[in-house]
């Protein structure tokens, strides 16, 4: 006891860092055994079971995971830059041979293609890049048909009179 008839300050029953349920604790976490199931083994809760983890320096199975996930993604973004690199130059590629004078057939055939595939690649690739020249069309709307709704309105309103 200190003056006035305190206690010492500090941590009461201090057990060794290290001790031999501890350890055995750990290392069924890396294993891969859920929390709640070493619980139940040893008798302790499974909050119980993770400080134990935190304190021998072991990262949560849900930080891993978490962490894995993210470099997961972060390969899975390369590869589809890579991919879309590739499908670019490979169009680039496609165009030039157009530029040459290339028929689509003699294009499709150096390039390992469909000629009909070809031709929609390369009709593609200029669409993207001369939207002007290449507007998209609407295959339901043609330009000599007129639209029906009006159509039918006026047979509406000729059958009622």
């Amino acid at each position: 006891m200190k003056k006035n008839g305190t206690k010492p300050k500090g941590k009461r029953g201090r057990r060794p860092i290290h001790t031999k349920r501890d350890v055995e604790i750990v290392r069924l976490h890396n294993e891969g055994i859920v929390h709640p199931q070493i619980a139940d083994h040893y008798g302790i809760t499974r909050e119980r079971v993770r400080q134990i983890v935190a304190l021998h320096g072991q990262m949560p199975r849900r930080t891993y995971q978490r962490k894995r996930r993210a470099e997961y993604d972060l390969k899975k973004a390369a590869e589809a830059r890579q991919r879309k690199a590739q499908r670019e130059a490979k169009l680039q590629a496609l165009a030039a041979a157009w530029k040459r004078g290339d028929s689509i057939t003699v294009i499709a055939a150096a390039f390992k293609l469909r000629t009909p595939h070809a031709a929609n690649a390369l009709i593609s690739y200029r669409r993207k890049r001369y939207p002007a020249l290449f507007p998209l069309r609407k295959p339901w709307v043609s330009a000599n048909r007129k639209p029906q709704g009006k159509a039918k309105a006026k047979s509406k309103a000729k059958s009622k009179s």
